[in-house]
Order: structure tokens, then sequence, then C-alpha cells
């Protein structure tokens, strides 16, 4: 489980630079979703543990 919160929780940073990056607001709003769905399964994983 650990090994996963680690997973989970650092790809929310790695797609929030993305998402900085992003060439358009369409792809902004794409790439902060995905941080959201990552930042909900690292409380999933912070839940269970």
């Amino acid at each position: 489980m650990g090994n996963q919160i680690l997973r989970s929780g650092t790809s929310v940073g790695a797609n929030y630079r993305e998402a900085n990056r992003a060439r358009s607001k369409a792809e902004f709003i794409a790439k902060i979703g995905d941080c959201l769905k990552e930042i909900d399964e690292t409380c999933y994983w912070l839940e269970l543990l």
C-alpha cells in the first residue's frame, strides 16, 4: 500500500506540472482533472491505511 500511495501522491505533482505547460485551456482543464483523480486515489489509499 505504501508504494501505491507514493506513486499516486507523486503523480499529482507531475500532472500539475504538465497542466501548467498546457498549450490550450482545454488541455489545462484535462490535466487538472487528472490531478484530481490522482488526489482522490491517494486519499482512498490513505483511508485504507
